[in-house]
């Protein structure tokens, strides 16, 4: 799931028309800003800059002096860095979707902006916005950034556009809180956590959980009922558009399973996920602490996507894919197929 979604196109195509509906349309924090044009009895004379906030001023015109130029209209390099970047820089510190509306030729005149960018395309926040369809080497290698989604908008298709940036959206509005249960090492709650975040691009919380595992326990097994844990871990009600699991260090298993890695209710979107045979050690093994986080990781979300609505997914890679062994867990990946992307609800 990308973390950047850039539209491009030819001019007249709507670009912005779709910035501006997807903005109206979230419940996100946007910040940033966006750019229409001035026209005069039909005829385009420049652009204004319009920041999320309000501020606007003239970006560039063919009646304003200024040593900056493309094609016919004089750039105003100083309004631009004076609403379109500080709005990137604001946008940074307050929002948690910034809108950058265009990445084109006017706007690289700048080196303040050029910096700004690159500051957004590299923090962990989600990115809307646009840029030049045509080659040129800054922009062609933020199109190739790994976070980074390009949609190409053209006439026939602005519908479709909307609504996969609306869906997009809307997953981003997600919150996932993780709450330790029992004896759990806060140091690997913080980096699931952290990993948990680079997935799902939403904000992640840590939150103290019960430490009264006894009422779960089966002596004859010696080991933990997944559905009674899960069933304390519903207790107080989430929040809407919440996610919540808990993690334990401990055995689960389920009935008619020896053992599980983890359990969901779909229904109360709430989760656990046990640790306990993700380690190399539980099979007397030397420890592997990278491969122990890849496996929770995994678990993790996989858990976490059935809160979210998803169900078991029959492709091996998908992380949805359910996990009869480590071997399972091993071979699929951490991210989503292309089939339980557009499935993500809240």
């Amino acid at each position: 799931m990308k973390r950047v979604f850039l539209l491009t196109g030819r001019p007249g195509t709507g670009k912005t028309a779709i910035i501006k509906e997807a903005i109206a349309k979230t419940k996100i924090r946007a910040g940033g800003f966006y750019t229409e044009e001035i026209r005069v009895s039909g005829v385009r004379q420049g652009f204004r800059i319009i920041s999320l906030d309000g501020r606007e001023a003239i970006l560039a015109h063919t009646n304003i002096s200024s040593p900056y130029q493309v094609s016919k209209y004089r750039v105003d390099i100083e309004s631009l860095n004076r609403v379109g970047v500080s709005a990137i820089h604001q946008a940074l510190e307050e929002s948690d979707l910034i809108v950058i509306d265009e990445i084109g030729k006017m706007e690289l005149l700048s080196p303040q902006f050029k910096e700004a960018v690159w500051q957004v395309i590299n923090s962990r926040k989600r990115v809307l916005g646009t840029i030049m369809l045509s080659p040129y080497p800054f922009a062609d290698e933020i199109k190739r950034h790994p976070e980074v989604k390009v949609l190409l908008v053209t006439r026939a298709n602005h519908d479709e556009v909307l609504k996969e940036i609306l869906n997009w959206l809307e997953i981003a509005s997600m919150k996932i809180t993780l709450k330790p249960l029992g004896d759990v090492d806060s140091e690997i709650v913080k980096e699931l956590g952290e990993k948990v975040n680079l997935t799902f691009h939403c904000p992640v919380e840590i939150k103290t959980g019960f430490s009264y595992l006894a009422h779960a326990y089966n002596p004859e097994k010696r080991q933990y009922l997944a559905s009674s844990l899960l069933a304390s871990l519903n207790a107080p009600p989430r929040q809407k558009d919440e996610g919540v699991a808990g993690i334990v260090d401990v055995d689960l298993y389920a009935p008619r399973l020896n053992f599980v890695f983890g359990e969901a209710d779909i229904s109360s979107g709430t989760a656990i996920v046990s640790l306990c045979r993700l380690r190399q050690e539980y099979y007397g093994l030397p420890p592997d602490k990278k491969l122990f986080m890849e496996r929770a990781t995994k678990e993790l979300v996989h858990e976490l996507g059935h809160t979210f609505g998803l169900e078991h997914c029959s492709n091996t890679k998908c992380v949805m894919h359910f996990s009869n062994c480590l071997a399972d867990t091993d071979w699929k990946e951490v991210s989503f197929c292309s089939q339980c992307c557009p499935k993500l609800r809240i």
